[in-house]
């Protein structure tokens, strides 16, 4: 058997073992895993101690670099949620000013715009000397990380708000677009003949071939059934056809001469199409795989290769950083302004143009691209690696700022209507601030209910709730109240169980009055204790669900935090993904979960768990974690 150098991939190992840890443990700043891995991989790499050696002369270790770009660009379409992009304005702040209000047209709006003045950047530079490629530099400046942004939307619980959704589809957008023009622009000048884009195209149609297929195939219960039974300790068949189409779709686009990007990404996205609706398991396996070792090995690689003296010693390179700093954040920044007209703020449409900043992944991959076509010289592709870095770390935390405290926190409930059920859930609802409206005083009817709604007052809250027996009025009052603030969640009654179509369509939750009752014979007849547990009738005792936001709550075993009293964590909802936590159980932060116990107690460690910070000015009584 042939040996090769394995102390490289040793280093490499022990690095990815030991960063996590060790970012998670730096103060005051929240560091990236793969920042921190780019850093590390920058310390051992050829500007550091020079550890590593020749990466690309180590074959078996290149081949690990290039598989996990491959994976990477594999889970980047894993991140495409058909569901978001298919129903467009099926949740919080769709249907505003018709379809252009979606979260779908205007994250698609934000990234037409941003990529049109990335294009503007990129002549500029172009012209100025400082890159050589004007539409390879727009393709750059044009990335955004969905790996960034979809767990920051998460954590401040935005993801499923109208501003969350924009930040994500946009996200998504340049993620998507970025991938097939960087393939095409590498296909012109490899070649640039009519055959080579027909190649490229032919590698899209195999997409829609087995896109439409899979879609055929799973719908049939023989393999529905072979999937779920193998899936399984050590058949896993699920994860096993996964990664045997990624490598499918790799062989695919290197017969054809097309990027390797767009094949692993097509691949992932089918993924993503196929198993929306219960694959949550399976992704979290291809993460496992991804971020366990293929992913930690590339940007690790990508840090020792980094060449600081070249960057330092190219006045190209270094006049770039600053220029390509400003342009990152300015066509990121500026199309979010747009976001005003849709009712969000000033300070929330910078913060989403801000978070949409972050650049890590793609930005890196197309640079690896335009390196190898030459369009990119080594000192500018360091100062692409550097601009990400700072970006990755910038959004985040101007985001953070500008959002402020978390508004779920302290934002209140809107509730328009009058009689026992008004009165009634302003009671359940008396630990929240809660705004009762009687609709009388709108003029009786939604047509004159403008004049006393205005924009500045549906900004102190989070929930607008329609609450009147007319189903016609709570629809119209709550689709005008979206006009003025699009990231309220919206709910409503409905008496008529025919007319629930059409709140979902608005983007409304609905408590349909009919299905209501039903549900709740049922639950009196098969489950009746259950049933008086969460009607209250047991006095003393209580269910509530929170989501987890203080950072003294995540990170740390179940084991070792002390909730008061009797209180028990039944249920953890994390990912589209629920599971009963263990004692080794850990929290992270944007966790749904559901706690049972004394009514104050149970109060107690829901004020804990969703804290922003410590628990000495939030918490009643005594929750924490257990010093070690």
């Amino acid at each position: 058997m042939e040996s090769f150098p394995i102390g490289p991939l040793v280093i490499i190992s022990l690095l990815a073992f030991a960063v996590p840890v060790v970012s998670s443990r730096i103060p005051f700043i929240t560091l990236p895993v793969v920042v921190a891995e780019i850093l590390a991989g920058v310390v051992v790499g050829q500007s550091g101690f020079d550890l590593m050696g020749d990466i690309d002369s180590n074959v078996p270790l290149f081949f690990l670099v290039n598989f996990g770009f491959a994976y990477l660009m594999f889970l980047s379409g894993l991140e495409v949620d058909f569901s978001i992009l298919a129903q467009g304005g099926n949740r919080p702040g769709a249907r505003l000013g018709g379809w252009f209000g979606t979260p779908s047209a205007m994250g698609g709006i934000h990234f037409v715009v941003a990529f049109a003045l990335a294009l503007g950047f990129g002549w500029i530079f172009a012209e100025m000397g400082l890159t050589r490629d004007a539409f390879l530099t727009a393709l750059i400046l044009g990335t955004t990380s969905v790996g960034i942004v979809m767990p920051t939307l998460k954590e401040r619980g935005l993801l499923e708000q109208f501003q969350g959704q924009t930040a994500l589809i946009a996200a998504l957008a340049a993620d998507f677009v970025t991938v097939f023009l960087v393939t095409f622009l590498a296909a012109s000048h490899v070649g640039g003949s009519a055959p080579n884009f027909a190649f490229t195209a032919l590698l899209i149609v195999a997409f829609l071939v087995v896109l439409r297929a899979g879609a055929t195939f799973s719908r049939l219960r023989v393999v529905r059934r072979t999937l779920d039974e193998l899936s399984m300790a050590t058949s896993q068949l699920k994860v096993r056809g996964s990664l045997a189409l990624m490598v499918a779709f790799l062989a695919l686009s290197q017969a054809l001469g097309a990027e390797i990007i767009l094949g692993a990404f097509l691949a992932g996205a089918v993924i993503s199409f196929l198993s929306r609706q219960e694959g949550t398991a399976l992704r979290t396996s291809l993460d496992a795989i991804g971020y366990g070792f293929f992913i930690p090995i590339f940007f690790i690689a990508v840090g020792a290769r980094f060449e600081l003296s070249a960057l330092l010693g190219s006045g190209e390179g270094l006049a770039l950083v600053p220029f390509l700093l400003v342009a990152a954040v300015l066509v990121k920044v500026v199309p979010s302004i747009v976001f005003v007209r849709m009712g969000l703020s000033m300070r929330q449409s910078l913060a989403t143009g801000f978070l949409l900043t972050s650049r890590l992944s793609l930005i890196i991959a197309v640079a690896e691209v335009g390196l190898e076509l030459g369009l990119l010289s080594n000192a500018t592709n360091s100062a692409i690696v550097l601009v990400a870095i700072i970006t990755s770390l910038l959004g985040p935390a101007a985001f953070n700022w500008l959002m402020g405290a978390n508004a779920e926190q302290d934002a209140g409930i809107f509730v328009i209507g009058d009689g026992d059920v008004v009165e009634l859930l302003s009671q359940r609802l008396r630990a929240q601030r809660v705004t009762v409206m009687n609709p009388d005083e709108l003029g009786g009817s939604p047509g004159q209910a403008k004049p006393a709604l205005s924009r500045e007052q549906l900004q102190k809250f989070s929930t607008f709730v329609a609450a009147t027996d007319e189903d016609s009025f709570n629809l119209q009052i709550c689709l005008e109240a979206k006009i003025l603030n699009p990231s309220l969640q919206f709910v409503a009654l409905v008496q008529d169980h025919s007319r629930v179509t059409g709140f979902h369509r608005a983007g409304i939750k609905v408590v349909d009055q009919s299905t209501l009752l039903a549900k709740e014979l049922d639950e009196h007849i098969h489950h009746p204790s259950i049933f008086a547990l969460l009607d209250g009738e047991w006095g003393e005792k209580e269910i509530v669900e929170t989501i987890v936001r203080n950072p003294q709550a995540t990170g740390t075993p179940l084991r070792r935090m002390l909730l008061p009293g009797d209180v028990q964590i039944l249920l953890v909802h994390r990912h589209e993904r629920s599971f009963v936590p263990r004692a080794q159980t850990v929290l992270e932060g944007g966790d749904w979960v559901i706690l049972a116990g004394e009514r104050v107690a149970t109060e107690t460690a829901a004020d804990f768990l969703a804290a922003v910070r410590g628990t000495d000015t939030t918490v009643r009584g005594s929750a924490g974690v257990a010093e070690q």
